[in-house]
């Protein structure tokens, strides 16, 4: 169940990113066994935006708001979940800092999807 607060947090490790012809980014995380339940809570953020932010060592960076592009989990229990965005809305020289071989520990806020208020 998410928090109140809709924060998620759980363990990742790197997985690649990607940057496609038309600038949407792709995220990729892999979350070992022992974080499946943290990274299962991530399916409450289908069809809204998330806010991920990324803490490896003891630097923290703001990763930028992403959607949900897909979540697989294999047969070891290990869930790859990918996030996508668009190059304005994500800082890409803070994921570069996320090709470590540490685990990244990884929060994401939930926000709503605003259409235009009036």
């Amino acid at each position: 169940m998410v928090k109140e607060d809709n924060m998620i947090k759980a363990v990742a490790i790197y997985n690649g990113h990607t940057i496609k012809k038309n600038f949407d980014i792709e995220l990729k995380l892999r979350f070992i066994d022992e974080q499946l339940p943290n990274a299962l809570q991530f399916v409450a953020c289908i069809g809204k935006q998330v806010i991920l932010k990324a803490k490896v060592g003891k630097e923290a960076y703001q990763l930028g708001v992403f959607n949900i592009n897909r979540i697989n989990i294999d047969k070891d229990g290990n869930a790859f979940i990918s996030f996508m965005s668009n190059n304005d809305y994500v800082n890409l020289e803070n994921i570069e800092k996320l090709m470590v071989e540490d685990d990244i520990r990884i929060a994401g806020k939930i926000t709503e999807v605003h259409e235009d208020e009036e």
